[in-house]
Formats: structure tokens, sequence, C-alpha cells
């Protein structure tokens, strides 16, 4: 129990250090508060050794090939390709 309680206020401080701080709302932890993106980059990073493609990608998270490529480029500053 200590340790679940030890990852909430991990959690906790990241989340505050986030709205706070105008430097962490840029790349992957700006990208992670989108729901569909963030689920994108919780994909990559548990599977990374998968063959990744940005269809691939849009498919699991529900979006057209085209909107997910723009909107992650938008939210982490980077391809999803250049990211995998």
């Amino acid at each position: 129990m200590i340790t679940r309680l030890a990852d909430i206020l991990v959690i906790q401080a990241i989340r505050s250090w986030i709205d706070q701080d105008p430097a962490a709302r840029t790349g992957w932890l700006n990208a992670l508060r989108d729901q569909q993106i963030g689920q994108a980059l919780t994909l990559i990073h548990r599977d990374p050794a998968r063959e990744w493609t940005v269809a691939g990608l849009a498919h699991e998270v529900a979006m057209s090939r085209s909107a997910f490529a723009a909107r992650f480029t938008e939210l982490a500053g980077e391809t999803p390709m250049h990211y995998v």
C-alpha cells in the first residue's frame, strides 16, 4: 500500500509541475495530456519493439492517419515516426 501511495504522490507532483511550468508543456509531456495522442504514446512505450506505422497508431486510437500525424506533430513537436 505504501508503494501505491508513493506512486500516486509522484504522479500528482508531475501533474502539478506540468500545469505550472510552461516549459513542461512541450514535447511528449505535452502530448500525454491529449487523450488519443497520449494513448498512442502509451502503446509505443509498452511495445517499443513493434514495427509501428502512422496508419497503425492512428487506427489504434481511432483517428484518421492524416489527423493523427498532424496532431501528434503539433503536440509532441516531432513526427510520430521520428518519435518512434
